[in-house]
């Protein structure tokens, strides 16, 4: 498990403990998993889900960055709705 913060321009959107995290980046979609190296990169608006105590949550995001360290993935973005 690893630690999810979720941030817009309006401030904190939540905070989770999740297994896996998939983002839409420039590259294309990535999975990010406990103990995944350090990664930064930028998002695109689409599709980001986390799975949290075995839940999935999905939402819909705008553009934005992801940053991944120490078990810790920060997610940067325009805007953020819960599907």
């Amino acid at each position: 498990m690893f630690r999810v913060k979720i941030v817009t321009p309006e401030g904190e959107f939540g905070r989770y403990e999740a297994s896996i995290l998939n983002v839409r980046t420039t590259n294309g979609q990535v999975g990010l998993l406990t103990d995944h190296m350090n990664y930064l990169a930028n998002l695109v608006k689409g599709d980001l889900s986390l799975v949290d105590n075995g839940q999935r949550h999905t939402f819909e995001t705008g553009a934005g960055l992801v940053y991944f360290d120490n078990n810790e993935a920060t997610v940067l973005v325009d805007y953020i709705n819960q599907r």
